[in-house]
């Protein structure tokens, strides 16, 4: 009886160091707002009231989020890196 383990390679995927995060902007009548670029500023808490933020990303000047009827996509970390957070926690 012969038992034979071939290794053909291996595979490993890396950790995306952005995330892709898409929402709709309202105003307080639940209306699109106009179309334009807005300052937004993202944050990762440890909490829903966020008292301890982890990370977090402003949005402004040049780096300003573009809305088109209400819709806006950004990726989070490309301004400030996300690297560092670690995901293995309950984040808001």
């Amino acid at each position: 009886f012969l038992l034979q383990v071939l290794s053909a390679g291996s595979a490993s995927a890396a950790f995306n160091t952005q995330i892709n995060y898409q929402g709709k902007l309202t105003n307080t009548s639940d209306a699109a707002v106009s179309d334009g670029d807005y300052n937004f500023k993202f944050q990762l808490c440890t909490d829903s009231a966020c008292a301890s933020s982890v990370w977090s990303e402003t949005r402004e000047g040049s780096n300003k989020v573009t809305v088109t009827s209400g819709i806006f996509s950004v990726l989070l970390g490309s301004v400030t890196s996300i690297a560092s957070v670690d995901f293995n926690q309950s984040l808001w």
